[in-house]
């Protein structure tokens, strides 16, 4: 949970810091973050036999693969010089 936190208070930040063009520092606070995430966390928490839902198993992996394209085609792009 504190990992997913300062992943978006790092994306918030970095939109910050380039709307600004880097003259504000955006000092941001993850705690609004982890607050959500336990909320999310609890909710989900009280589904029954949550961890024999099948299809779980399929979008966890959809949701890696996709994740890990998207970041090799950003490394590739940065790599190449097509991304500013």
């Amino acid at each position: 949970m504190k990992y997913f936190s300062v992943d978006f208070r790092a994306i918030k930040r970095s939109n910050c810091f380039h709307s600004s063009g880097g003259k504000d520092p955006c000092h941001m606070s993850s705690n609004g973050f982890m607050i959500t995430f336990g909320i999310i966390e609890i909710l989900f928490s009280q589904i029954p036999d949550f961890d024999q839902v099948w299809w779980l198993s399929i979008v966890a992996a959809i949701m890696s693969f996709t994740y890990s394209t998207v970041g090799l085609g950003l490394g590739i792009g940065k790599v190449a010089g097509i991304q500013k």
